[in-house]
């Protein structure tokens, strides 16, 4: 940036004629040199000239870049562009900078470096993706021009931006653009253009969910703007398909209409298209909207047939509701849950269990517990033969039943053998307490049952006896939660009352539950146990805690022919006497 010294009037330059006369004077009077005196005016007439020349410093400005961003959508008048035009040539030849660019915009924006290109450009009323090099009339995008100015703004330049708009930004947000305006001193002049919207009605948006299941109905909302109150006539589409019409009558604001819809034999992305008509709308051009969604094809089924001359039935009426259905022998089932993943649900009709090997099976299970695949099993006299069906394998293990035969109940006694130790003591033993009440809900009342509580002494809690009814039932719920802990560990007293109970007992099932940490003496368990045995009592085993003998109380239940479980949450043990007493 270079100086300069310039002066307003060079006439104050006389006055200096007048400091020798000063001089002079000053000597006449005074007979003698000039004196202080004469120095003194001689000084002011000197400033006096100097201010009357009003001299200046002035310095050359730095060069400025200005862009015109020109509003051309179809809501500004074409006169009023036409004025802004000439309006920038009048602003052009008075400031004259030393670089402009011209960026009409629309929903896209274009930039040139000429007003006669700016005169020249042409509109396009479809969408900017079929535009060309037009601007898409039927939107405004203030955000997209101010970005294509930023970009073309000279270096090393002052910058300034001049909006020529009526304001109805539609798409995109310029205030988006407010900080990257502030970060490179960016000065804003604003110039408004009236818009001509007073009639106009328009489509803000489509609402509806991004992913929909071909056949399948789901909802759409068309929001509709409207500037007074008037009627319209909204229609959606899916290309020359009509998915619904309506006649609605609008309110000024916006207008939430719903159409209930659904989309056949479509899958993948799928364009949906509102478009409202009414007899005051005055701008056509924001009249339409489109939306795109993922459709899900028609759900496959895999359906597997026992009997393949009845399969044509069910085939057909799978395929009437619109489902898409292959059919297979049981042979040739994927033995690959990769493979059974491209069904939606897999129908196994009455096939016999010898029909599918165990890696078919063990697909069949990971494509449902794993993969989340719909399994549907319709049994008949074939699946459930006398093998016993699908009894104990990986199919049973997916369903909520089983195919164990149906047998007559045969009478049962059971003892619960209940650690009441120190060692147990704690929150913990009230879920020990809980597990010993659990067999009573599932017990028929002609069944026997006792709990024997132990520490270094035992004690019945509940004497063994038939539970006969829902208030006996509770009078023994009653006496197990009545059990205190405390005292030392012995295991072995209390375990032999127990055969000495059911020893000549003539129910048909006995069974012992023995609950405990095993922390005991080195009593003669094996030989205990073994007479149990052969008195057909059945002995399990619940060791409870991380510090619990799971060896001795594993070989206990080894011994007497039962099952053993380790359970470090006494929250579990329920569970566990539970599936105990339905194994009876």
């Amino acid at each position: 940036m270079s100086a300069g010294l310039t002066v307003g009037a060079y006439w104050p330059l006389a006055l200096l004629l007048v400091i020798p006369y000063v001089w002079w004077t000053v000597g006449a009077v005074y007979d003698r040199p000039p004196c202080m005196l004469a120095v003194v005016r001689s000084g002011i007439i000197a400033l006096l000239a100097l201010a009357l020349m009003e001299p200046a410093i002035q310095r050359s400005a730095a060069p400025i870049s200005v862009a015109y961003l020109l509003d051309v959508s179809q809501s500004v008048a074409p006169a009023d562009i036409q004025s802004a035009i000439q309006w920038i040539r009048r602003t052009n030849d008075s400031g004259r900078p030393d670089h402009a660019r011209y960026i009409p915009f629309g929903e896209n924006a274009r930039v040139f470096d000429s007003l006669d290109r700016l005169e020249a450009v042409g509109v396009a009323e479809g969408p900017s993706d079929d535009a060309g090099d037009a601007i898409h009339q039927n939107a405004t995008n203030i955000e997209v021009a101010v970005d294509n100015a930023l970009q073309n703004f000279a270096p090393h330049h002052l910058k300034r931006l001049v909006l020529i708009t009526d304001g109805n930004e539609n798409q995109g947000r310029v205030l988006n653009m407010v900080r990257r305006l502030q970060s490179e001193n960016v000065r804003v002049y604003t110039m408004p253009l009236e818009a001509r919207l007073s009639l106009d009605v328009s489509i803000e948006s489509i609402e509806t969910s991004p992913e929909v299941a071909a056949q399948e109905p789901f909802s759409v909302e068309v929001d509709v703007h409207s500037r007074i109150q008037t009627s319209a006539h909204v229609e959606l589409r899916h290309g020359e398909t009509t998915l619904g019409s309506r006649e609605v009558p609008l309110v000024a604001g916006l207008n939430r209409i719903p159409f209930e819809t659904s989309l056949k034999d479509e899958s993948g992305s799928v364009m949906l298209e509102a478009e409202v008509r009414s007899p005051d709308d005055r701008f056509a051009g924001n009249n339409r909207f489109r939306k795109s969604i993922v459709v899900h094809g028609k759900p496959a089924v895999l359906y597997v047939e026992g009997h393949p001359q009845s399969a044509r039935y069910f085939e057909a009426a799978l395929r009437v509701e619109g489902f898409a259905v292959t059919t297979l022998p049981a042979a040739a089932v994927p033995d690959s849950a990769r493979e059974l993943d491209g069904y939606d649900v897999l129908v196994l009709s009455d096939v016999a269990r010898s029909s599918l090997n165990e890696q078919q099976m063990r697909a069949l299970a990971t494509y449902v517990r794993d993969l989340g695949g719909g399994f549907i099993l319709a049994a008949g006299d074939t699946s459930n033969g006398g093998d016993g069906g699908y009894s104990r394998t990986e199919i049973e293990r997916i369903l909520p039943i089983t195919f164990d035969a149906k047998r007559p109940h045969r009478s049962v006694a059971m003892i619960i053998v209940l650690d009441k130790s120190g060692s147990m003591g704690g929150p913990d033993f009230a879920f020990t307490k809980e597990a010993a009440r659990a067999p009573l809900q599932l017990l028929a009342d002609a069944d026997r049952f006792g709990v024997v509580a132990f520490d270094s002494k035992f004690f019945w809690a509940v004497p063994l006896e038939n539970v006969d009814n829902a208030e006996k039932r509770a009078q023994m719920g009653q006496a197990i939660s009545a059990i205190v802990p405390g005292g030392e560990t012995d295991i072995y007293p209390a375990l032999d009352a127990a055969y000495a109970q059911l020893a000549n007992d003539s129910s048909e099932i006995k069974h012992v539950i023995l609950l405990s940490d095993g922390h005991t003496g080195r009593d003669p368990f094996q030989s205990l146990v073994e007479k149990m045995a052969q008195a057909r009592i059945t002995v399990s085993t619940v060791a409870l805690g991380a510090a619990a003998d799971r060896d001795l109380l594993a070989r206990i239940a080894g011994w007497g022919k039962g099952r053993t479980y380790y359970v470090t949450d006494a929250s579990h043990v329920p569970q566990v006497f539970t599936y105990e007493a339905e194994l009876t």
